[in-house]
C-alpha cells in the first residue's frame, strides 16, 4: 500500500462526477461513516477501485477523498476495463453499485432510482435522435413511461406507495409546482419524502358550471320566498332522503345560506 501521494493530494478535484453518480450524496467528512472508511483504508488498503471514464468519475468519490485524507495512493481503473460495460450502461451500473449503500434511507433510494431512470430515458432519446432514428410522439421529451412505480419500487426495494410518492414529487418539480431544492433535500436526507410531498400544492377546486350556479340561484330564490312553515317542511323532507341525496341537498343549502349571510352583512 503506497502512502506517498506527491502532487495528487487533491486528485478528487481533477474529476467531475457522472450526472447519475452526483445524485448520490457524498459522506460528510465529519461523519462516522467517512471516518470509518478512512480508518479502513489506512489499515487494510483500498479494497474497491475508483472507476473513471476519462475525466468523469463513475464510482468511488468517497473512496478517492478518503484516500487523500489517509494519504494513500488511490487505485483507479478505467470504465473500459470493466466486463459489465458490455451489458449495462454507465447509469445502470452506477445505480446497481450504490443503491444498496447502508447509509441511504428508503426515501433517498427511491428518489435517486427514479431520477436515474428518467436520466437514462432522456439519454436514450437523444442518442436515437442523433443517430437519425425516427422519434415516436413525445419521445424527445423526458419521458417516464418505463420508469414505472413497480420498476422503481423493485429497484429501490421499497413499497409501491413510496415509489408513487417519489414520482409525484419529481413531476411536481418538473412542472415548476415545487422548487428543485425540495427534491434535492430528499436525496441528501435532510428531509423526508412525506414532508416533501406535502409541499405540493393541491389541485384548484373546479369552478361551478353555469347550470350548477343557476340551480343554486333558483334554490336561493325559493328559500327566501318560502314561509317559515314551508322551510321547516322542506328540511323535514330532506331528512327523509337517502344519504347521498341528502348530502347534496344539505351542501347546496349551506352554499345558499352562506351567500344570504354575506348579503345581510353587506
Amino acid at each position: 500500500m503506497k502512502t506517498t501521494m506527491g502532487n495528487s493530494t487533491h486528485l478528487s478535484f481533477q474529476y467531475k462526477p457522472h450526472p447519475v453518480a452526483a445524485m448520490f450524496p457524498m459522506l460528510p467528512e465529519d461523519g462516522q461513516h467517512f471516518k470509518d472508511l478512512v480508518d479502513s483504508i489506512k489499515h487494510f488498503g483500498q479494497l474497491d477501485p475508483v472507476v473513471v471514464d476519462g475525466g468523469v468519475i463513475l464510482d468511488g468519490r468517497n473512496r478517492l477523498r478518503a484516500c487523500e485524507v489517509a494519504k494513500v495512493e488511490p487505485r483507479i481503473v478505467s470504465w473500459s476495463s470493466l466486463p459489465l460495460r458490455q451489458v449495462l450502461s454507465q447509469a445502470q451500473w452506477i445505480v446497481a453499485k450504490n443503491i444498496d449503500r447502508r447509509h441511504l434511507t428508503d426515501d433517498q433510494r427511491v428518489s435517486i432510482a427514479y431520477d436515474a431512470d428518467c436520466w437514462q430515458l432522456r439519454q436514450d432519446a437523444e442518442k436515437n435522435q442523433k443517430a437519425g432514428v425516427p422519434l415516436k410522439a413525445g419521445e424527445g421529451e423526458p419521458k417516464r413511461k418505463n420508469a414505472t412505480a413497480e420498476k422503481v419500487a423493485e429497484k429501490a426495494k421499497v413499497s409501491r406507495h413510496k415509489a408513487e410518492q417519489a414520482i409525484k414529487l419529481a413531476k411536481a418539480v418538473e412542472s415548476g409546482a415545487v422548487a428543485p431544492e425540495v427534491s434535492e433535500a430528499v436525496k441528501t436526507g435532510t428531509t423526508t419524502l412525506l414532508e416533501a410531498v406535502k409541499k405540493i400544492p393541491g389541485k384548484p377546486k373546479p369552478e361551478k358550471s353555469g347550470l350548477e350556479s343557476k340551480k343554486l340561484r333558483v334554490l336561493k330564490m325559493v328559500w327566501l320566498e318560502a314561509s317559515e312553515d314551508h322551510q321547516v317542511s322542506f328540511i323535514q323532507w330532506v331528512g327523509r332522503r337517502g344519504n347521498d341525496e341528502r348530502a347534496l341537498i344539505v351542501h347546496a343549502l349551506k352554499v345558499v345560506m352562506d351567500e344570504i349571510k354575506k348579503e345581510v352583512q353587506q
